[in-house]
């Protein structure tokens, strides 16, 4: 049979993500019933497999884009892994599988990313927490982003998490991380499409950009914190900046939405909302 370019999308997502729904795949072919018939027939051919709800890539589909079947360790994670292609799917930036990353810096199959959010030439490694996450589980996440920050393999991490409660149990330590920006899922993605590469020159023209670890940029006169995308290294170098007897002012840009928080965190700053 012969294999179409969204065809090759198909795999390619799969690929990255190791399974997609087919609502998921429908979003590739574009159409309401054809993926259906499509599906089912690189089934037939020897090129997908279905697995209860879940299409994963068999050996031969696998190889026709140059890759290699993936294989989960644990039953249960195909709906987590589902998760990952909604996010290749929605994401404005290139997502880079998680194969492939420990591939490019010799890391453990065991790691715990599930990927990483490329933005030029910095990667984000890709974290995303379940609903059911257990303080160990986020307590081994944390000691992961650690090391890779310490070892400067990676110090820069985005962690998705699904409920306010998952979000407060992984709670505000920075991990020795250069940005780690915990966001909820699925709202976090639309924030990181918006605002991963947002710069706030329209609103100060004076800027220039910091080397401070509490600030993103400065002027001569104040520094300015951009805590959009809740970057806990940030807020950290914050509250140790505000400890000390300040030399200059800081203002911390933030949605409208955020503004009542992180007033409430971080009182000696000023806070400027943007319309979300």
């Amino acid at each position: 049979m012969q294999i179409t370019e969204r065809d090759r999308k198909l795999f390619q997502l799969i690929s990255t993500s190791g399974v997609c729904t087919f609502e998921q795949a429908r979003q590739i072919y574009g159409t309401k019933w054809y993926h259906y018939k499509r599906i089912n027939a690189l089934i037939k051919g020897g090129y997908l497999l279905k697995h209860a709800s879940f299409i994963e890539l068999a050996k031969k589909g696998a190889e026709e884009i140059g890759e290699t079947k993936y294989r989960f360790r644990h039953e249960d994670m195909r709906e987590l892994h589902a998760e990952i292609a909604n996010i290749a799917l929605t994401l404005n930036y290139p997502l880079v599988s998680a194969r492939d990353i420990r591939n490019k810096y010799g890391l453990n199959r065991k790691t715990h990313l599930k990927g990483a959010i490329r933005n030029n030439d910095i990667d984000y490694f890709l974290y995303l927490l379940s609903d059911k996450a257990t303080l160990q589980y986020i307590t081994s996440i944390k000691a992961e982003i650690k090391a890779f920050a310490t070892s400067g393999i990676c110090c820069n991490a985005i962690i998705f998490a699904p409920t306010p409660k998952v979000m407060a149990l992984f709670g505000t330590d920075s991990c020795a991380a250069q940005e780690l920006l915990l966001l909820p899922y699925p709202a976090g993605i639309e924030l990181i499409n918006n605002y991963l590469s947002f710069c706030p020159k329209k609103i100060f023209p004076d800027l220039v950009t910091s080397n401070k670890p509490y600030a993103h940029y400065e002027t001569n006169d104040y520094y300015v914190t951009s805590l959009i995308l809740n970057d806990l290294a940030k807020r950290t170098a914050l509250e140790a900046y505000f400890q000390l007897q300040l030399k200059k002012p800081v203002k911390i840009i933030c949605l409208e939405k955020q503004q009542k928080f992180f007033a409430s965190q971080y009182p000696q700053a000023e806070i400027i909302p943007i319309k979300n």
